[in-house]
């Protein structure tokens, strides 16, 4: 009869190896993606507060998350063949997600021919002045302190 040479034979010995290799590689992942308890996203461990009431909201004042501006905007300029518009969109990050504090719309003028961007055919500069109205729109209901 043939002696044991170990207590475990080499098929045994490579499972073991893969599957603690498995363990240790979820573990790791899991310990670089799960947030800290301790803040350490950005130099902001309390959250960003705002600096001046342009960029501060009523309903809170701190972020939710620290690693989150308190206020954000979001443009959309809609290009469509009636016309092009915008939409200025201020959020807070009073909560876990963004809340829609305000919402500013613009719509270019209506023109003989067609108002949106199509009509102005091989027309590029007079297509791009046409979307001035609009990124006016933009400029002046976003702070200065946010625009970048």
């Amino acid at each position: 009869m043939q002696e044991k040479a170990g207590w475990m034979n080499q098929g045994q010995r490579s499972r073991y190896i893969k599957t603690g290799g498995i363990v240790a590689l979820v573990l790791f992942v899991l310990y670089y993606l799960l947030p800290g308890s301790s803040g350490t996203a950005g130099n902001f461990p309390s959250g960003n507060v705002a600096s001046d009431p342009s960029i501060g909201t009523a309903k809170c004042t701190r972020p939710y998350s620290s690693n989150k501006p308190l206020i954000q905007y979001a443009l959309m300029i809609d290009a469509g063949s009636t016309g092009s518009r915008i939409h200025v969109y201020r959020f807070n990050n009073c909560g876990p997600t963004p809340e829609l504090e305000n919402e500013d719309f613009e719509m270019t003028p209506k023109k003989e021919g067609g108002s949106g961007l199509s009509s102005y055919d091989a027309d590029a500069e007079g297509a791009a002045k046409s979307l001035d109205v609009l990124l006016e729109v933009a400029m002046k209901n976003v702070p200065d302190k946010l625009k970048g």
